[in-house]
């Protein structure tokens, strides 16, 4: 019977396996989406850097040039709060995956549990079994020496 309820729970370990798997697998791939909007956010801070500080030539610089200066700083500022957002959102879900992976992880350290427990329990049942048959053996011997 034991043995019976071991097979099933196999089959419900394996496709739980799967599962924990699977997000495993997603996992990896959202903590990559994570690093590579960090990185493009690394990247255009670094830009900001770099144009903050104007061209040695700027004493020629037209009044255009000095607007087209601005209004790209105006729209690079604006891309790295656009890329700040996306990255924090990206480690929003990082840990909403990472949260469900977990929630898979200790649901298959349940299911080895009760898979310990189950196989315990059996062992424990056919040494209970041999033991009886022992006895019963050790009864008849002492019944056919007695006669």
């Amino acid at each position: 019977m034991s043995s019976n309820r071991r097979k099933k729970l196999a089959a419900v370990r394996r496709y739980a396996s799967r599962l924990e798997d699977n997000a495993a697998a997603h996992l990896a791939t959202v903590a990559n989406d994570v690093q590579a909007a960090k990185q493009l956010l690394q990247e255009l801070i670094e830009y900001r850097k770099e144009y903050l500080t104007p061209p040695a030539t700027r004493e020629q610089w037209q009044a255009q040039h000095w607007e087209d200066y601005y209004g790209f700083l105006r729209r690079l500022d604006r891309a790295v709060d656009a890329q700040q957002e996306i990255a924090e959102q990206h480690g929003l879900r990082f840990q909403s995956v990472r949260e469900e992976w977990q929630r898979l992880r200790t649901r298959n350290e349940s299911l080895d549990h009760m898979d310990q427990q189950l196989l315990k329990t059996e062992q424990q049942r056919s040494e209970l079994i041999a033991q009886k048959e022992a006895d019963a053996w050790a009864l008849m011997a002492k019944i056919r020496q007695a006669q």
